[in-house]
């Protein structure tokens, strides 16, 4: 076995290191579009329902484009690669139009102002999808070895926990109380979209020199130029056919629900529950620590052990200190053992959440070693797919929730506590929809088939394959 795992490509360090970047990069987008409920709503004055609807709208719009984008990566092998064309393209309309976004004059009339930002938010939408479908992808040419994929979330699980906790602390922290009525003023959210971008760019430049070497044909499946005929139709045999991707859609996008609802309501709960928001990226600083410690022991335990043991492990601590959480009873009244509880909670859900994606690599590979067909763009889009459809619901649910509690169309202060109804639906939103979106995603890992002992046999068997190819 020792002769045949000399054959699976493999990569250097910092190669797999610098592409795990283009997750980070477009992370930082997120990062800042997390910002775009309370933008919208306390700067534009647009009610919540109706950013709710706007944000789920193209939510399902990103998840018709990534199959298209997805076929479209497949297709392509030319003289500037499969995955790079993608990156430059993708993250050139993110940060422009995310800039637009962030930059709508509050005085364009309603109409007008909808439209503006609808159009923007579709071009948006257009180039994340780009970039997110090669990471999902371009993994597949980096490296196939088992011990090494874990190293992606490593690094970009460190390097996006850095930028999440950075844009709050500096926006919370540093940048609002210079300003005249704070979260309020424009210029704030003006400031702070150029920061993300300026990092957004940095992180892309970074990935695109770590794929520069492994983006050439011989890097793709068996080494060979793919002729073969695809249509949409693939999509559906795909899903029917490849188990691993089934169940690992199931639990890590119904995981995505938890974790974008959680990020949409972070903001109003450090301001109304807590009643501090400056605490937000404080905390968010002190974080860093236990969530780069379990980024890495996680993903080091996973190159021996598996991918899937430490996602389940990671799943059960989370849904630990969530319980916690609801019974320190959270309130402007506390303590640092309610503080540690949130730090520990987002470190173990961080792992979960970004080892998905080296997991969607296995999946690729698995329908590699399956149909012998490489397809990595078409298994990551379908994966994106219904990974973007379903947490499109989560700003729709929290403008349908803060609309039911008598806050729809009305401006939430910071730092005045919420009672009530409003106080009610926040936890919800922050801690139990994530709590039972875990419990989801652990019954369905039950039924994913891709351990470490299965990946190593079908990546051995990709590497011989791809050697008979070869000679």
């Amino acid at each position: 076995m020792e002769n045949n795992k000399k054959d699976i490509n493999r990569a250097k360090l910092w190669q797999v290191v610098f592409f795990s970047f283009n997750n980070s990069a477009t992370n930082t987008n997120l990062a800042m579009m997390a910002f775009f409920m309370v933008f919208t709503q306390n700067i534009l004055g647009m009610a919540s329902v109706l950013v709710g609807g706007i944000a789920t709208g193209m939510r399902v719009f990103d998840a018709l484009t990534d199959p298209i984008v997805g076929f479209l990566i497949d297709k392509t092998d030319g003289k500037f690669g499969k995955y790079r064309p993608y990156m430059v393209i993708g993250s050139v309309i993110m940060n422009v139009s995310m800039i637009a976004i962030f930059f709508c004059p509050s005085t364009l009339p309603s109409v007008a102002k909808l439209i503006y930002i609808i159009g923007f938010y579709a071009l948006y939408v257009i180039g994340y999808t780009c970039q997110t479908c090669v990471t999902k992808g371009g993994q597949t040419a980096i490296t196939n070895d088992p011990e090494q994929r874990p190293v992606f979330t490593i690094s970009d699980s460190i390097a996006s926990s850095l930028v999440n906790a950075g844009l709050s602390f500096f926006l919370t922290t540093m940048l609002a109380p210079k300003y005249e009525g704070g979260l309020l003023n424009p210029v704030v959210w003006q400031k702070i979209v150029f920061i993300a971008v300026g990092i957004q760019i940095f992180f892309t430049v970074l990935a695109i020199l770590g794929i520069w070497e492994k983006d050439r044909t011989e890097y793709f499946g068996f080494g060979q130029k793919n002729d073969a005929k695809f249509s949409f139709k693939e999509f559906g045999r795909i899903l029917v056919g490849n188990k691993g991707l089934r169940y690992l859609m199931i639990s890590a996008n119904t995981e995505k629900i938890g974790w974008m609802i959680y990020n949409s309501t972070v903001v109003y709960f450090y301001a109304n529950i807590l009643v501090n928001s400056s605490l937000q990226g404080t905390l968010a600083t002190a974080a860093i620590i236990p969530t780069i410690l379990a980024s890495t022991v996680g993903p080091i335990i996973a190159r021996k052990k598996g991918m899937k043991k430490i996602y389940v492990i990671s799943n059960v601590c989370s849904l630990i200190c969530i319980g916690g959480i609801l019974l320190l009873r959270p309130d402007a009244n506390y303590g640092m053992p309610l503080l540690i509880m949130i730090m520990l909670e987002r470190a173990a859900a961080t792992v979960s959440v970004y080892l998905s994606n080296p997991m969607i690599a296995d999946c690729a590979d698995y329908e590699l070693y399956r149909t012998g067909r490489y397809i990595p763009g078409m298994v990551g889009s379908l994966f994106s797919f219904a990974d973007k459809f379903v947490s499109s619901l989560s700003t729709f649910i929290l403008g349908v929730a803060l609309a039911i509690a008598g806050y729809g169309d009305k401006v939430i202060t910071p730092n005045v506590p919420a009672e009530g109804t409003l106080r009610t639906t926040l936890l919800i939103c922050m801690f139990v929809i994530p709590a039972v979106c875990h419990v989801v995603s652990l019954i369905s890992m039950k039924f994913y088939p891709l351990d470490g002992k299965t990946m190593m046999k079908v990546q051995i068997e990709n590497a011989q394959k791809r050697h008979q190819a070869k000679n």
